[in-house]
């Protein structure tokens, strides 16, 4: 898992994560994995990001709170982990994936949220699938 820690927990939006991976066998299928580390003070229930990889962009709104304010993940004290599976049975075009994170997150009128406070880091993993 490659991580990513956020100054101030804080993660800006202007600031745009950035992973190199080095793939043992480009040919096989891997499956791609998040963990988000958060503390209890984080303010909304979700986490909306986009993951560039190549030309390809998608967006993932990812559900870190049930609506009854409970926690998904797991953690101690005020610290929680999620972890989320990406895709499965993804094949990169080449054995050195440069994978890229950028928060989107907006709330009411604002078009976006500047600082995104409580975001403790975010992780990625690209493993071969079925390991």
């Amino acid at each position: 898992m490659h991580h990513h820690t956020f100054l101030n927990n804080t993660w800006h939006t202007d600031s745009v994560l950035a992973f190199d991976f080095l793939l043992k066998d480009s040919t096989v299928f891997h499956s791609f994995e998040i963990e988000i580390r958060h503390d209890v003070d984080y303010a909304f229930q979700n986490l909306f990001f986009f993951i560039i990889n190549d030309s390809k962009i998608d967006t993932v709104d990812l559900q870190i709170c049930e609506k009854d304010g409970k926690w998904k993940g797991k953690g101690i004290g005020s610290v929680r982990t999620i972890l989320y599976k990406f895709e499965e049975d993804v094949l990169f075009q080449t054995s050195n994936p440069k994978i890229k994170v950028e928060q989107a997150m907006r709330y009411g009128h604002l078009n976006k949220i500047e600082k995104l406070k409580s975001m403790l880091s975010f992780g990625l993993s690209i493993k071969p699938s079925h390991e």
